[in-house]
């Protein structure tokens, strides 16, 4: 939803940036309180469970959705990789929720399967366990 008030004109779809599954509730920034953090379990709906196993970064792929251009033109944005060559990656840029250093978590998490179940639209999501502070 941020992304969307960031780009209102593009037409950011459900899965366009990767995500699998969407849920509401814990906030996805690991700095807000009670948000989702690595090595937290999830129950979804009636038994599937997993667990969170690493912040979600942003990748290459990103320049291929089809407001990316739209993206780029509002957010024009270079970024230094490690070999020194400057790349053009609007997903970087510090005021978007995609960036993992100033907005973790905003991309979502990598979740690992512990427990296998149906998933259904509207399922309830479950805090199971939370990790150590």
């Amino acid at each position: 939803d941020i992304l969307r008030k960031k780009l209102p004109k593009a037409k950011v779809a459900d899965g366009d940036i990767g995500e699998n599954i969407l849920i509401r509730g814990p906030p996805s920034l690991a700095t807000k309180a009670g948000a989702l953090k690595v090595g937290m379990l999830l129950g979804l709906g009636d038994t599937a469970v997993v667990e969170i196993k690493h912040i979600n970064k942003p990748c290459y792929r990103l320049l291929n959705v089809p407001w990316s251009q739209e993206a780029q033109a509002k957010y024009d944005y270079e970024h230094k990789d490690p070999g020194g060559m400057v790349l053009k990656q609007w997903f970087r840029h510090p005021s978007l929720p995609l960036n993992v250093d100033t907005h973790p978590g905003g991309r979502g998490y990598l979740a690992k399967v512990v427990t296998e179940g149906h998933v259904r639209d509207g399922d309830a999501v479950t805090v199971l366990t939370r990790p150590p502070s």
